[in-house]
């Protein structure tokens, strides 16, 4: 079995990798300050993962002929909705963050004891603040690939638009009670003048 990849998507994970290094460098307890101006360097844990998710997300809907599936969509906006809000969280309220984060840290001691030179202590952050933004991003796209099925259910053939016409109205499954616009003619009387 072989691999493809095209270059542009090559291009995208080492642009992706590269600005991911370049953010855990400033990480680094040295520095002791955010990459995005939140009170507490330890927030931006909660960013980049997201963000890298997203890239990828948008990259694959960027990249395909066809269009993006409903979930991929919903996923992407409600993604982002995610991200954005916990942003505005960290900058708006830090103390309200700490306190529900630092549970996890103390559930997670209990498991295996943790020091704050130890990098597992990043990987913990990290899935503390990005679980309920993917848990948010993951139900925006069920949400989306829902309404999307009981949109195409609800519509007749004749009303799916220009791409559902042009197939003709033979392909799609017939709607009980509506007739197509061929049927309507065929079935119409004729009126002799």
């Amino acid at each position: 079995m072989r691999l493809h990849f095209r270059i542009a998507t090559l291009f995208l994970v080492v642009a992706v990798l590269a600005l991911d290094f370049a953010r855990v460098r400033l990480l680094h307890p040295a520095n002791g300050r955010s990459v995005f101006a939140f009170a507490a360097q330890g927030f931006d844990l909660g960013v980049l993962p997201m963000a890298n998710v997203l890239a990828f997300g948008l990259y694959r809907m960027l990249s395909r002929r066809e269009a993006a599936g409903p979930f991929l969509a919903g996923f992407e906006v409600c993604g982002l909705g995610a991200v954005v809000a916990f942003m505005a969280w960290c900058w708006a309220a830090p103390k309200s963050v700490v306190v529900l984060i630092v549970p996890l840290y103390f559930a997670w001691t209990r498991v295996r004891p943790l020091s704050p030179s130890d990098p597992s202590i990043l990987v913990v952050g990290a899935v503390s603040f990005v679980l309920p933004q993917l848990l948010i991003a993951t139900l925006g796209g069920w949400v989306a690939r829902r309404l999307a099925r009981r949109r195409d259910v609800g519509r007749s053939p004749g009303q799916d638009g220009p791409e559902c016409v042009a197939s003709g109205p033979e392909n799609h499954p017939a709607v009980p009670g509506h007739e197509t616009p061929d049927e309507v003619r065929r079935n119409s009387p004729r009126t002799v003048g």
